[in-house]
């Protein structure tokens, strides 16, 4: 099968899902095609707003991400996916090569997942890559396996950034630890610190206490405002509000080891 990625940012379009789940009865090929758009959408869909909440809900003890003051609102794109996500690409997707390998196992799990997402009760513990492989019991070897015909494929397509687990990813997996898993997977907008991830929605919304009482360095944010949010808040309202904040708590950090 050739090798194809599917990646909607944006909310999740239920409407795609129940078609998907009315066709079952079609061809091979067709219904592959189908399954695949469907984990795509369930699995590295950036969620709507009451979603990212349960995804910061992990981060900080009694911290309730609905009460923030400083929010991007989700778009159709989602071109603010960025601020809420705290995970990478590379272990929030899952490819065609998985159902492939696995067939109604990933489209069983997917509606699982739905159902999860619908009646919010989804646990965003852990990356969606990482949740599918713990709950189907993806044995060590089977990962192995799927992820060699994903690099067997990216190098025939030229896909870049390639998103297959290296061995070391895979095996980080395996371990179970939570804490090497976050570290290794953050997204390259959040900031990892003592096991934990801090999306920028959190970081923009937080004081330099709360960044001390956490561990966030000086260094850690500046790297990430002057490599990531200067140019990703350009041509937003919230632009110039957002950087003030964060220049706001960068000089209140300024005094500490950098």
């Amino acid at each position: 099968m050739t090798y194809e990625v599917f990646e909607v940012i944006g909310e999740i379009d239920d409407g795609l899902i129940d078609r998907c789940l009315k066709e079952k009865k079609a061809p091979r090929r067709k219904k592959t095609l189908i399954w695949i758009a469907a984990a795509a959408c369930l699995c590295i869909a950036v969620l709507s707003a009451v979603v990212y909440g349960l995804i910061q809900g992990d981060v900080s003890s009694g911290d309730d991400p609905s009460s923030y003051l400083y929010r991007l609102p989700p778009t159709g794109g989602d071109s603010n996916s960025w601020f809420y996500e705290k995970f990478n690409l590379k272990s929030s997707t899952i490819s065609g090569e998985w159902f492939d390998e696995l067939g109604e196992t990933v489209s069983d799990w997917c509606e699982k997942y739905d159902r999860e997402k619908k009646s919010g009760r989804l646990d965003t513990t852990y990356p969606p890559l990482v949740k599918f492989i713990k709950e189907c019991n993806i044995t060590k070897e089977t990962c192995v396996k799927v992820m060699e015909q994903m690099r067997i494929n990216e190098e025939m397509t030229g896909l870049n950034p390639p998103i297959h687990l290296t061995e070391e990813e895979i095996n980080v997996i395996y371990s179970g630890d939570i804490k090497q898993i976050n570290k290794t997977f953050v997204s390259e907008y959040s900031i990892y610190a003592n096991g934990k991830i801090f999306t920028p929605e959190w970081l923009v919304n937080h004081t330099a206490k709360d960044y001390r009482r956490e561990g966030i360095t000086y260094g850690q944010l500046k790297e990430k405002v002057d490599k990531y949010y200067t140019r990703l808040l350009e041509g937003t309202e919230e632009k110039d509000e957002f950087l003030s904040v964060f220049q706001n708590i960068l000089q209140e950090l300024s005094g500490q080891n950098r």
